[in-house]
């Protein structure tokens, strides 16, 4: 049997796989991550989902001191470091060890997921947090501080969109330029997991900690995916959904609509921009900052906006006509 020597670019390859491996490794360190409570498997070869849920977060962080938003990132570590001080005083009283009351990796994927708004105690146990003892009163409390609760970025006046208890609405069709793209491995495009747990019952809150590639999402892109998978045909169950996010109320749909027609744009065609038809709600000269000018307060409005604009989006190029008052049902 001929063994044939391995080429010099594959160990080139494979020498800088391992570099890149250790270096890694060693950044978690200086971030104060115990690596010894990582699976050896996944020490050896980089990858898993303890390391995939570290690395998120890093990058998260990293990602905010890039674009300068100091104030983000230290809210975010605050975050960690309040989730971090409850669990170890939860573990002190129920005399536990802390990775018993909730391992590291699942502790940054929380502070990821709930970052955007508070998760329930429910969403949490299903995810694996083992002890949800005053965990969600820590979660909403930062939230409340850092300006995230009772902020309002929409329009405050108006009726709430409501939903009959179990409403599906079923798509006569899929939105005509609704393009279904799967994904080679999966099989699934990128909207289909969370659309397909999320019928089957589950909480978003739980979907966006444990999403299937195993990196912790915002509550907000599970409810995107859920929409996709609406505006591609699929029945999607309302009033649940309306359980997870803000659906805009009757004045802001009013506003939208307004946005529409002064922006000469009709939504249900392909092309559609969000920032064109926000330009109207935000102001021209919001719409003529670069994203680096606008301050914390405004990213916010505008994310708020987004959220409230994909929902039109998506009701509009379905055909679902929302009725707006008290839920009598």
């Amino acid at each position: 049997q001929v063994i044939l020597p391995v080429p010099a670019a594959l160990r080139e390859i494979e020498a800088k796989e391992e570099a890149k491996r250790k270096a890694f490794i060693a950044k978690l360190k200086e971030s104060g991550v115990d690596t010894k409570k990582i699976p050896k498997k996944e020490l050896e070869i980089g990858d898993g989902e303890v390391i995939r849920a570290h690395k998120h977060w890093l990058n998260h962080l990293e990602s905010l001191k890039r674009a300068g938003r100091e104030e983000r990132f230290a809210q975010l570590e605050d975050l960690q470091k309040r989730i971090v001080a409850w669990r170890l005083q939860t573990a002190e009283k129920l005399r536990l060890a802390p990775a018993t009351v909730m391992p590291e990796h699942l502790l940054v994927k929380v502070a990821y997921a709930s970052a955007k708004g508070p998760l329930d105690a429910d969403a949490l146990r299903k995810a694996g947090v083992r002890v949800v003892i005053g965990l969600v009163d820590v979660l909403s409390k930062w939230f409340e501080e850092t300006g995230g609760k009772g902020k309002e970025t929409g329009a405050s006046d108006g009726d709430p969109m409501f939903f009959r208890v179990e409403e599906i609405f079923a798509p006569t069709a899929a939105w005509k330029f609704a393009q279904y793209k799967p994904n080679k491995k999966t099989g699934l495009a990128s909207w289909e997991s969370s659309y397909n747990r999320f019928m089957a019952g589950e909480h978003p809150q739980t979907i966006a900690i444990n999403p299937a590639n195993g990196r912790a999402i915002q509550v907000n892109t599970v409810v995107s995916h859920i929409i996709d998978g609406m505006t591609h045909g699929k029945p999607v169950n309302l009033e649940r959904l309306s359980g997870a996010t803000t659906f805009p109320n009757s004045e802001e749909w009013k506003m939208l609509e307004e946005a529409e027609k002064m922006m000469n744009l009709d939504v249900t065609e392909d092309g559609t921009k969000l920032g064109d038809l926000l330009t109207p709600i935000m102001g021209e000269e919001f719409s003529a900052k670069e994203f680096s000018e606008r301050d914390d307060g405004e990213r916010e409005k505008y994310s708020k906006w987004c959220a409230l604009a994909k929902v039109y989006l998506a009701f509009r190029r379905v055909g679902y006509i929302p009725s707006f008052g008290p839920n009598v049902f």
